[in-house]
């Protein structure tokens, strides 16, 4: 069995194959979200998940075919147009054509700068399940953060009233004990027995 590959050894071989993490992430049969968390160090995968991945990074030498094919469909899913995406990238959109078409090949820089503008045009556009859970978890715990945070504001606003109605209460108890002192005494009868 291989040695697992860490995100930065993933997104390298992933980058030397000219595949988009939407590509190799379907391949994989993984989460883009995760993938894309992988690379950049942020989440740790399961050795399943990492196993899968060097396994479609490892057919992607003998089926480079496939990936031609995806390179269009992908620009095309996140909605950028050929002429803005080229605009971008700082290449003619002849050449971004010639490339999506598998008639060309383009330097690595130009390939990263455009897998970074669709990984990040994807993110915008169509999160994928993880992604999303984690924001709609994120997006019910502000509420509940604050809710929190009134609640306990409240329970301050309590202590402070409570901590000075008792002061004032004891202040009170102590005032009444110093009068009760100082009232003269009752004089009591005496009786003798003569």
């Amino acid at each position: 069995m291989a040695p697992l590959m860490s995100g930065k050894e993933i997104r390298q071989a992933r980058l030397e194959r000219h595949m988009t993490q939407e590509f190799l992430a379907g391949s994989a049969g993984v989460h883009r979200s995760e993938l894309s968390l992988y690379e950049n160090g942020e989440i740790d995968l399961s050795s399943n998940k990492i196993e899968k991945l060097q396994g479609a990074l490892a057919r992607a030498k003998k089926h480079d075919k496939d990936e031609k094919k995806v390179r269009k469909y992908y620009r095309q899913i996140v909605g950028i147009t050929q002429q803005s995406l080229a605009q971008q990238v700082g290449i003619d959109p002849a050449i971004l054509s010639k490339w999506e078409n598998g008639k060309i090949e383009i330097s690595k820089e130009v390939y990263e700068r455009i897998c970074e503008i669709l990984d990040a045009a994807y993110d915008r556009t169509s999160k994928s399940d993880a992604l999303w859970q984690l924001e709609l978890k994120g997006d019910w715990a502000r509420p509940l953060e604050r809710r929190v945070e009134n609640l306990k504001r409240q329970l301050r606003n309590a202590q402070e009233t409570m901590t000075a109605a008792f002061d004032s209460c004891q202040a009170e108890i102590s005032n009444l004990e110093a009068q009760l002192k100082n009232l003269p005494q009752k004089p009591t009868l005496e009786i003798q027995d003569e």
